[in-house]
């Protein structure tokens, strides 16, 4: 089972073989902490932490390491999950309501048929 990281705009999702704390240092970044504040967190050097995250992600630099990990879906925006959690429950509600107004014409019918 894939681990979480709660940041305050974005999710991180433990895959590409990353660690907990590389995966910590991610969603940090893309929260917009410093390397100062993430540093001071984690007790780590973040020029050096964030090597092994780059050839992992396949990333030159640090803002290409974030977009690849959106693109890696390493990291989703909260508000994309608010938004397909959304679209799911007005999915199935829609196809609930087809169901009933089915039902309610075929009800309907009967009634006009008997009068």
């Amino acid at each position: 089972m894939s681990k979480e990281i709660q940041g305050k705009e974005v999710i991180g999702i433990q895959s590409q073989a990353l660690t907990a704390e590389e995966l910590h240092i991610l969603v940090a970044l893309a929260d917009g902490k410093t390397e100062d504040e993430i540093e001071q967190e984690l007790g780590t050097d973040i020029t050096l932490a964030s090597l092994p995250i780059r050839a992992k992600l396949g990333a030159s630099t640090k803002i290409h390491m974030i977009s690849r990990a959106f693109l890696l879906q390493v990291l989703i925006p909260r508000a994309l999950v608010v938004l397909l959690c959304a679209s799911m429950v007005v999915g199935m509600d829609d196809g609930y309501r087809r169901g009933r107004t089915r039902v309610r014409e075929s009800f309907r019918t009967s009634l006009k048929i008997k009068s």
